[in-house]
């Protein structure tokens, strides 16, 4: 009973031992920790979303495919000669060993309706040199002539065409010609040109063509000619500006899928039946560019690093890494910088705890052990006395000498 009581009151003051270290850590770990951690910043601060005249409109990061901004981005609406851009794109992947060979020229191509470059089969010309005409000058004829040239046939291209769509995402589009012409069976989203237009920047001689304001267009022949490029948010000044493509139908209105880069940050612009678009256009980039800035900076500070700006300007080299959440929580998050704190200290306490219980166990085994041995040695002692006093003789012995005692009839010898 006595031990049972002593036990519970040694569990009782380890417990109250343990709890008390607890809160004490707590306590100096708060304090420190509440003094030590930098208060969050603040949530980026974007700018207000400029308005824009287009009926369909989006804004998307270019080197992650995010959107920005949308206006009406998945409203059906006639893409124009911006379709050249699929029809290029395709031309470049899939007509590659055909760059050189001579571009096909039939009647189909040269009785285009729309802007032309005024192809003749009598001047041939070669399918990379065609490409600039179809970009820069928009030639409705030059698109019908890559497309005979890269699909064997003109049916074969528009499957092509839509094969490709799809397999880049721009599942809300149907295509009818490579060149934009209107018709019921040719349409698309803003969103779905500016997935396609991000795919087609991401091939070189794509963005080659797109970004020359004029090139020398070469026949056969060694005639050329200069084509100039019609997309004047190439010419007007604003930095970063590198392509792609404008449009105009009657039923398409004005039309520009626009594109920009800074630093490694690459945005696209596309504003469909925008009467206004090349200023829509820049005001949209002004945005984006900024919203990008202010996340960039808010995410280096997240994670504690410096900001660096170029020409005091704030603009990133490159998109940075994001900040892994658990940092960022670790960081900026007092309690549980705090729980880390009292764990590490509870795990210690704990640990030494029980070294010392287990210091104090060993203690008493050795101790314990001593005692084992010590009453073996008094069991033995005491069986080989017990021997002795069970054997007769001896007992006859102790019996004489030590009390004087005799056997029957026997005569007793006193000295």
């Amino acid at each position: 009973m006595g031990i049972a009581k002593k036990r519970k009151g040694n569990f009782l003051k380890y417990f109250l031992t343990i709890i008390s270290c607890i809160v004490i850590f707590t306590g100096i770990g708060f304090g420190t920790l509440a003094y030590m951690t930098p208060p969050p910043p603040k949530p980026p601060v974007f700018p207000p979303l400029p308005p824009v005249g287009a009926v369909s409109a989006v804004l998307m990061d270019g080197n992650t495919g995010d959107i920005i901004a949308q206006k009406e981005g998945e409203l059906k609406i006639y893409p124009a000669s911006t379709t050249k851009i699929l029809t290029c794109i395709i031309a470049l992947e899939e007509g590659r060993e055909k760059l050189e060979a001579d571009a096909v020229i039939t009647p189909l191509a040269i009785g285009q309706d729309g802007t032309n470059i005024g192809l003749r089969s009598d001047m041939p010309i070669s399918l990379h040199e065609l490409l600039y005409g179809m970009m820069l000058v928009s030639g409705n004829d030059a698109a019908v002539s890559v497309a005979e040239t890269v699909g064997g046939s003109y049916g074969g291209f528009i499957q092509m065409m839509n094969e490709k769509a799809v397999s880049i995402g721009a599942t809300r589009s149907h295509f009818a010609n490579p060149n934009g012409l209107t018709d019921k069976n040719h349409y698309t989203t803003a969103i779905d040109m500016a997935k396609i237009s991000r795919y087609a920047m991401g091939n070189p001689e794509f963005r080659k063509i797109v970004r020359e304001k004029v090139y020398p267009m070469r026949y056969r022949s060694g005639v050329y000619r200069n084509v100039e490029n019609r997309n004047e948010f190439l010419s007007n000044g604003y930095r970063g500006a590198n392509g792609i493509k404008t449009g105009m139908t009657m039923a398409a209105g004005e039309c520009l899928v626009a594109s920009a880069e800074r630093d490694g940050q690459l945005l696209i612009a596309a504003v469909y039946d925008d009467e206004n678009r090349w200023k829509d256009v820049e005001a949209w980039f002004d945005y984006g560019f900024a919203c990008i800035r202010a996340w960039e900076k808010y995410e280096q500070e997240m994670a504690g690093e410096p900001y660096e700006s170029i020409d005091g300007k704030g603009v990133f080299m490159g998109r940075r890494k994001k900040t892994p959440l658990l940092k960022r929580l670790f960081l900026y998050s007092p309690f549980l910088r705090i729980l880390f704190v009292i764990v590490v200290m509870s795990t210690v306490y704990i640990a030494g705890y029980s070294m010392y219980h287990f210091y104090e166990i060993k203690v008493q085994e050795a101790r314990l052990t001593e005692e084992k041995k010590h009453l073996l040695e008094m069991q033995e002692a005491l069986q080989e006395k017990k021997k002795d006093l069970e054997d007769p003789s001896v007992i006859e012995k102790k019996a004489r000498e030590d009390l004087g005692l005799v056997k029957e009839r026997e005569i007793p010898y006193i000295k």
